[in-house]
């Protein structure tokens, strides 16, 4: 037998990836045989180089067409420089102005050259692997149990769109019966779409079918699939071209399919939260109930911040006028999101101005930025209480334990443990022929720092619940037979021909999990192992039926 070869054989790789923290792989054995299949079947997708989307990127690229993201980077040019005679005249407010426009256009310079670097390295890997048959993605674990590729160089599953555009499955399956629903939905989806109906997203599709026949013989005669407001262009293209070819059959279903079509959830993590304390409120704000309209989350907190901003304008509020139109569903998305991964209220001031939300007015960036910070956690104290509740329960818990000198450990619905320990780290810089790298390490004798804990319990503990989610949705799917599975946490993919099962599936192993009441478990388990520490009391667990996630439409779409 031929010795195998390979980078992964050649080089260890380890299965759950810790940076300067050690948390759960400082656990004898902590992930469980059941994350282990998942894991195994995810790695085991075949993967290929979509070849035609990598000839129209090339094209684009070559020719410099500037279209779907494939431009050369536009630099800002510094200002010139300022003489030691003018600084020192200057005043301190505009020394720090000054400094702050260095910094932003540094910033701007950096983040664009990595970019197209990363663009380019894209598409180089790309055209060396497009003769490949199948490619394999080695995965590898979080301390919380969420997979990642280890490759994160050129196309990989869970890359930016133009990554993900550039990949199919190796293997292909005849749509079937609703495949071409399923790949109408994800054309639809891939062009923003995704808030309409199911069968309003397929009709979307429908009605441009003529088009996409023309763009799939000839993706430049008309450029309407990058056009503005399209979210992933590239994934749509791919889209267009396999719905090109089955629109041209006289019987679509027998259109082989390489695409995977991505379910995403609605606001996942707090789909999780809502879930675990059974909160009626945030189950409807998050999709979970069956038998009602779309919601959106984002839409519900961003009413609420207007509904505040308009009674402090009436009231002569100058920071509330400066915000008077300007609140919009982008507004609030960020904050709402990273709420059940922990962000601070100064974390959510920091987002404002890093996406370049806050008007810039007399009164300054700054006491703007700080009036919609306060707008913005009380409309989520009005939106998300059972979720606030829920972490505020794990932050405290994590912090008395921490206080203790003990980590936080919990096992998740899947059999795996996990431990939070964040001890004190200390950072040394070395020098090498190629310049200095600074090398953290961990000191595993100093006392675990609570404060940090506190922080990362909530986010931590989430997800570590939808890791056990994905995990248990693709066993499940492998014992029903499907061997091709494209995961991003809260985004799960199989051939459209599958996809009808994979989304009963997804609802059953979500039910299945939070028939469970997981925070008295853990309470139980914690206060067994620790009975010296007195746990704060668990919040209560409310009256929302789980089994409504089964026939809810809009759980996962």
């Amino acid at each position: 037998m031929a010795q195998a070869s390979g980078g992964y054989i050649i080089h260890k790789t380890p299965l759950i990836r810790s940076g300067a923290h050690a948390h759960t792989s400082d656990l004898d054995r902590p992930v469980s045989q059941h994350d282990l299949d998942s894991l195994n079947a995810v790695q085991a997708t075949p993967w290929r180089i979509n070849s035609w989307v990598l000839d129209v990127m090339l094209d684009a690229w070559t020719n410099r067409r500037g279209i779907a993201g494939l431009r050369e980077a536009e630099l800002r040019p510094m200002p010139p420089k300022v003489s030691d005679e003018v600084w020192t005249a200057m005043a301190d407010a505009d020394k720090k102005s000054h400094r702050r426009l260095l910094a932003e256009i540094h910033n701007f310079n950096a983040s664009a050259t990595g970019k197209q670097s990363a663009l380019l390295d894209t598409l180089s890997v790309a055209s060396e692997l497009r003769e490949h048959p199948s490619i394999f993605y080695p995965h590898s674990r979080c301390f919380r149990g969420r997979i990642h590729p280890v490759p994160q160089v050129g196309p990989q599953p869970q890359g930016n769109d133009a990554q993900k555009g550039l990949l199919m499955f190796a293997t292909g399956l005849p749509l079937g019966p609703d495949g071409l629903f399923w790949l109408c939905v994800r054309a639809a989806n891939c062009a923003g779409q995704d808030k309409l109906p199911l069968e309003a997203r397929v009709g979307w599709a429908l009605d441009r079918r003529d088009q996409m026949i023309t763009t799939a013989a000839d993706p430049f005669a008309d450029l309407w699939w990058c056009a503005a407001g399209i979210d992933e262009p590239w994934g749509l293209l791919a889209t267009v071209y396999e719905l090109g070819q089955a629109f041209q059959l006289e019987n679509p279903d027998e259109h082989v399919s390489h695409l995977p079509v991505p379910l995403d959830g609605s606001c996942n993590g707090l789909q999780h939260l809502a879930a675990m304390g059974l909160d009626p409120i945030g189950a409807r704000a998050t999709n979970l109930c069956s038998g009602v309209e779309r919601q959106d989350i984002y839409m519900e907190v961003a009413a609420v911040v207007i509904r505040i901003v308009e009674a402090d304008a009436s009231a002569g509020k100058e920071e509330a006028m400066a915000w008077l139109g300007r609140v919009t569903r982008k507004t609030v998305k960020r904050a709402v999101m990273t709420t059940p991964y922990g962000v601070t209220d100064s974390g959510i001031r920091t987002q404002l101005l890093a996406d370049g939300l806050v008007p810039d007015t007399e009164i300054g960036q700054g006491k703007t930025a700080d009036y919609l910070r306060d707008c913005l956690v009380q409309a989520l104290s009005e939106t998300v209480q059972s979720a606030k509740s829920i972490m505020a329960w794990l932050q405290t818990t994590a912090d008395r334990l921490g206080k203790a000198g003990l980590p936080f450990d919990w096992e998740t619905p899947t059999g795996s443990k996990v431990r939070q320990a964040y001890h004190a780290t200390t950072s040394s810089r070395i020098r090498t022929l190629c310049g200095e790298m600074t090398v953290d390490g961990e000191e595993l004798e100093a006392p675990i720092m609570p404060r940090k804990q506190a922080l990362g319990a909530a986010p931590n503990f989430i997800h570590s619940f939808d890791a056990a989610h994905l995990s248990a949705t693709v066993r499940a799917s492998w014992e029903r037979g499907m061997r091709s599975f494209a995961m991003i946490h809260d985004s799960y993919g199989v051939h459209p021909s599958n996809t009808t099962e994979l989304s009963a599936i997804l609802r059953s192993t979500f039910v299945e999990i939070y028939r469970e009441d997981w925070l008295a478990k853990l309470s139980e388990s914690l206060t067994a192992a620790h009975p010296n520490v007195e746990l704060p009391p668990l919040p209560t667990r409310s009256t929302f039926n789980i089994e409504q996630v089964l026939d809810a439409p809009f759980f996962f779409s």
